[in-house]
C-alpha cells in the first residue's frame, strides 16, 4: 500500500520518493507523517531516546462510524433524492469522443492539468469579500465551479463530489492522526430559481450546505451510489491542510526541500484548489483523451471571469453575471456582427459562428439569445 525509494546522489544529498495508495492516507495525513519522520530522524542523529506511542484515533473513529452508521441515513436518502438531472458535459468532449458517457468513464489514460493562479489585486479583492461577508474561499470557488458546469451543460441542477476532511468526529487527537479520514459526498445546487437572487446569498447557502454535509459525513459514498452508479462526474477538492511549523534549529541540522506531489484521480474532471503564500491556485485535472486543451481553456476562462465579477460586486443578482471576458464579448458582438466584412479563408460569418459554437456550445448559445446576433 506504500513504497519508499531512497536515491543517493552524493554524500550529502539524497532524494526520497514516497508513493502510497489513497486507501490508507489522505492529504491531511501526509505533512503529519513526514513531520514525524523528520523529527524522529533528528532525534536519532542526536542519540536521543525515541518514544513510540500507538495512535488509536483512526481505530476509534472507524468504530464510531460503524456504531452510528445509520444515524444520518434519512437525511442522506432525502438529500440524494433531490437529484433530478445529470449535467451533460458531452458538448465539451473532443469530436472523436462524443459517444462516450462521462458518468461511466472510470479509467484515465492521459491525465492532464491546467491551472489558474489568482494573485495580486484580484486575490486581495476576493479575500475582502470573504472577510466582509463571512464566507470562505472554498464556498466561493464551489459556487463558481457549479455555475461553470451549469453554463456548459445547460443544466438547471448540478451535482459535484465535494471532499471533506472527515475529522470533525468526537475523537481525541483526530486532527493530528494519520489515516484515511477524508470522504467525498455529493453537493447539489439548483440553478432554476436563482436568477433573481444575489450571488452572495447563493455562496452563503452553499457554505451552510457544506457545513451540514461535514457534520453528517459519517456515511460511505458507496451506500449512496445505488448499483455502483456514480452520483457525479466531477470532483471538487479544497486543500486546507495544517502547515507544519518550521524549527530553525532542526533545519540547520537537516535541510529538506519538498519538490512536488502527484495524485491520480479516477474522475474525468476534478478541481484541486488551495491557498498558499497570498495566492490562490485553481487547478483543473482532466482526462486528456476526452477533453481538448481548448475546451479546458474555455472552462478556466469562464471561471476567472466569474471570480472577477464576484470580487467586484458579490451583491449583484445572478442574472446580471456575464460569462464572457471583454475580448470574447467584443469579438462576438462587434467583430462577428460585421456581416459585410471579408473574412480570412473566404469563410462566411455563419461558418465562423458555427465553429465557435462547436467549441463552446452552451456558452455561445446563451450569448446568441441575448445579443441577437445577425449572421
Amino acid at each position: 500500500m506504500f513504497r519508499v525509494y531512497l536515491i543517493k546522489q552524493r554524500e550529502d544529498l539524497y532524494t526520497s520518493i514516497f508513493s502510497n495508495h489513497h486507501a490508507i492516507l489522505d492529504g491531511w495525513s501526509t505533512p503529519i507523517l513526514l513531520g514525524y519522520i523528520h523529527e524522529t530522524y533528528l532525534k536519532l542523529l542526536d542519540k536521543a531516546t525515541v518514544v513510540s506511542t500507538v495512535d488509536h484515533s483512526y481505530e476509534y473513529a472507524q468504530k464510531y462510524i460503524q456504531d452510528r452508521g445509520d444515524d444520518n441515513k434519512d437525511y442522506w436518502d432525502k438529500y440524494v433524492g433531490q437529484i433530478e438531472e445529470r449535467a451533460d458535459l458531452s458538448g465539451l468532449l473532443s469530436s472523436t469522443n462524443k459517444q462516450i458517457l462521462i458518468s461511466e468513464y472510470k479509467h484515465i489514460i492521459d491525465p492532464q492539468e491546467q491551472a489558474l493562479l489568482i494573485q495580486g489585486e484580484l486575490y486581495n479583492a476576493i479575500k475582502k469579500v470573504c472577510q466582509e461577508e463571512g464566507v470562505t474561499l472554498n464556498a466561493i470557488l464551489q459556487y463558481v465551479w457549479h455555475k461553470v458546469l451549469s453554463i456548459y451543460s445547460n443544466s438547471n441542477q448540478t451535482t459535484i463530489g465535494t471532499t471533506i476532511s472527515g475529522r470533525n468526529l468526537p475523537i481525541n487527537d483526530i486532527e493530528s492522526s494519520v489515516g484515511l479520514y477524508i470522504n467525498t459526498l455529493p453537493l447539489i445546487v439548483n440553478h432554476q430559481a436563482q436568477k433573481s437572487k444575489k450571488v452572495i446569498e447563493l455562496i452563503q447557502a452553499i457554505q451552510e450546505t457544506v457545513n451540514e454535509i461535514n457534520s453528517k459525513s459519517d456515511i460511505s459514498l458507496a451506500k449512496l451510489q445505488k448499483e455502483g452508479k456514480r452520483l457525479f462526474d466531477s470532483l471538487f477538492v479544497y486543500e486546507n491542510y495544517p502547515t507544519p511549523i518550521k524549527n530553525e534549529e532542526q533545519e540547520n541540522k537537516l535541510s529538506i526541500n519538498f519538490k512536488e506531489g502527484v495524485e491520480k484521480i479516477d474522475y474525468p474532471l476534478a478541481v484541486i484548489a488551495y491557498e498558499r503564500n497570498n495566492e490562490l491556485t485553481f487547478a483543473l485535472k482532466y482526462a486528456g483523451e476526452l477533453f481538448s486543451k481548448d475546451s479546458i481553456d474555455q472552462l478556466l476562462s469562464t471561471m476567472i471571469t466569474l471570480v472577477e465579477q464576484i470580487a467586484a460586486n458579490a451583491k449583484q443578482e445572478v442574472q446580471d453575471l456575464t460569462f464572457l471576458n471583454a475580448k470574447q464579448h467584443t469579438q462576438i458582438t462587434h467583430t462577428w456582427n460585421q456581416t459585410e466584412k471579408t473574412y480570412p479563408d473566404n469563410k462566411t460569418i455563419h461558418q465562423l459562428f458555427e465553429e465557435q459554437v462547436e467549441k463552446t456550445p452552451n456558452n455561445i448559445a446563451v450569448v446568441y439569445e441575448e445579443t441577437r446576433l445577425s449572421y
